[in-house]
């Protein structure tokens, strides 16, 4: 069903799914097939490139020697 969408109607979805795991409840089912579909995506049109932006957690800097603490 998914592979079928075009890109643009998958994105739609995308959207969509998302503006509803943004509200106080989301519908049931919603994370599943928000994945579903950010996989196909993924499948179509690969990662992001990497922008140094880490979205899954804060980057770990470390001290260089020449740093002042």
């Amino acid at each position: 069903m998914i592979p079928a969408l075009s890109n643009e109607e998958l994105a739609r979805l995308l959207d969509a799914l998302y503006r509803n795991l943004d509200t106080p409840v989301p519908e049931l089912g919603a994370v599943f097939w928000y994945e579903v579909c950010l996989e196909e995506s993924l499948r179509r049109h690969g990662p992001e490139p990497q922008t140094g932006v880490n979205i899954s957690g804060p980057a770990l800097v470390e001290d260089s020697p020449n740093s002042a603490t």
